[in-house]
C-alpha cells in the first residue's frame, strides 16, 4: 500500500509540472506577437507559401485562426470566437513540450492536454474558477493515474496503475487524510484497508465487529417493530372480543324484554 501511495504522489508531481508548463505556453500563445501575411484581394492559388505567421479572418475581417513561429523554437495555432477571444490554443515549445488548451468564453482554461519530451503525458479538467478538478497522467515507465479534487483543490480520490502491475485506489477526507485504500498486487493478492481518524489501520476483526454490531442493531430494530405490531394486533383482538361480549350482554338483556338486538339494528 505504501508503495502505491508513493507512486501516486509521484504521478501528481508529474501532472503539476506539466500543468505549469502548459500555463506558461498558454500565456505565450495569448500574449505572443504575430507577423501577418499580406492577404491578396480576391482568390489566389499557390503551390507553396512560406511565412512566419498567417491569419484567417471571417467576413467581417476579424481574426478567427492565427498561426505563428518564434525564433526561440516556439510554434502556435489559435482559434478565436466571433468576439475575438481565444477558445482553443495549440503549441509546441523548444524543449519538446506540446499542448492543447480549451478555454471558455471568459478566457479561462477549462481543459488542457500535454506531452513532454521525456514521454510523460497529462490531461486536466478545471472548473469555472480555474481550479483543477480532475487530473490524469501517464509516465514513460508505464505508470498511469487519475486524481479527483474537490472545490478547494484537495485530492479526494486517487487511482493509479504502477509499472509492475500493481493497481490501487485511495479515498481521502477534506483534510487530506486517507480513510480507505484498495489495491491489487502484481502477484494477484488483493486487499482493502480502512483507517481511523488518527491514521491507524483498522484490523479485520474490528471491521467485522462493526459490521456485526450494525447487523445486530438492524435485527433488534426489526424485532422491536415486529413486537410492536404483534402487541397492536393483540390489543385489536382484545377490543373485538370485548365488543362481542358487550353485544352478547346487550342481546341477553333485550331478549328478556322480548327484543332481539339484530332485529333492532334492521
Amino acid at each position: 500500500m505504501e508503495t502505491i501511495q508513493q507512486q501516486i504522489g509521484a504521478l501528481q508531481t508529474s501532472v503539476k509540472r506539466q500543468r505549469f508548463a502548459i500555463v506558461a505556453l498558454a500565456g505565450i500563445i495569448v500574449a505572443g506577437g504575430f507577423v501577418a501575411a499580406v492577404r491578396p484581394a480576391g482568390d489566389a492559388t499557390f503551390d507553396k507559401i512560406t511565412c512566419k505567421g498567417w491569419n484567417v479572418v471571417d467576413k467581417d475581417g476579424k481574426e478567427r485562426i492565427t498561426a505563428f513561429t518564434n525564433p526561440d523554437g516556439r510554434a502556435s495555432v489559435r482559434w478565436l470566437d466571433k468576439d475575438g477571444k481565444v477558445r482553443i490554443s495549440a503549441g509546441t515549445l523548444a524543449d519538446g513540450l506540446a499542448s492543447v488548451a480549451w478555454l471558455d468564453k471568459d478566457g479561462k482554461v477549462r481543459i488542457n492536454a500535454a506531452t513532454l519530451a521525456d514521454g510523460e503525458a497529462s490531461m486536466q479538467w478545471l472548473d469555472k474558477d480555474g481550479k483543477r478538478r480532475i487530473a490524469a497522467g501517464t509516465r514513460a515507465d508505464g505508470q498511469a493515474g487519475v486524481s479527483w479534487l474537490d472545490k478547494d483543490g484537495k485530492v479526494r480520490i486517487n487511482a493509479a496503475i504502477l509499472a509492475d502491475g500493481q493497481a490501487g485506489v485511495s479515498w481521502f477526507d477534506k483534510d487530506g487524510k486517507v480513510w480507505i485504500n484498495a489495491a491489487i498486487l502484481a502477484d494477484g493478492q488483493a486487499g482493502v484497508s480502512w483507517f481511523d481518524k488518527d491514521g491507524k489501520v483498522w484490523k479485520a476483526e474490528d471491521v467485522m465487529r462493526i459490521a456485526n454490531d450494525a447487523a445486530q442493531k438492524a435485527v433488534s430494530s426489526r424485532n422491536d417493530a415486529m413486537e410492536q405490531a404483534n402487541n397492536a394486533m393483540e390489543r385489536a383482538d382484545n377490543a373485538m372480543k370485548q365488543a362481542n361480549i358487550a353485544r352478547l350482554r346487550a342481546n341477553t338483556a333485550l331478549n328478556t324484554l322480548g327484543f332481539n338486538i339484530d332485529q333492532l339494528s334492521e
